[in-house]
């Protein structure tokens, strides 16, 4: 990645990786939320995807033959791409960096997100702008995603 800061591969079973660098890492939401997709007939659009566990996990497990994570920030699609790049997922595996409210209407077969648990005012923010980004949704965040998901 090119802003030189560290990051690690998580290993998953299949032999691909999820690239991570804090505040974006492996956690059980994606795995379980991939585990619960299943197999995807077409292909796969994960909304606020992160470090694209969701993707990953599917590819890994042959479930799914080509996918696109999108996210809102450079840095968690900077995560995707390396991915992308050390595992030969050229034309399996896409990373956008967008607001899911400006996607166009792509045809995807099924739409997965992890979208951000508490609306604003619901708790303390977390002090790093980017895990606040993960957490806290605006009140418009879950029907802007629900609309995005219907394109």
């Amino acid at each position: 990645m090119s802003n030189g800061c560290q990051y690690r591969c998580e290993p998953l079973s299949g032999g691909l990786g999820v690239f991570t660098q804090a505040p974006d890492r492996v956690n059980a939401d994606a795995l379980l939320l991939a585990h619960f997709i299943g197999r995807c007939e077409g292909a796969l659009c994960d909304l606020g995807t992160g470090c694209g566990t969701v993707p990953l996990a599917l590819l890994d497990r042959g479930l799914c033959d080509t996918a696109c994570g999108v996210d809102i920030r450079p840095e968690a699609v900077a995560l995707v791409q390396t991915a992308v790049d050390r595992f030969s997922l050229h034309g399996r595996l896409s990373a956008v960096c967008a607001d899911w409210c400006a996607l166009p209407a792509d045809g995807y077969a099924v739409v997965s997100a992890n979208p951000p648990y508490f609306a604003e005012g619901a708790g303390a923010l977390p002090a790093d702008p980017a895990r606040r980004v993960m957490r806290f949704g605006d009140a418009d965040c879950f029907a802007s995603l629900c609309a995005a998901a219907r394109r």
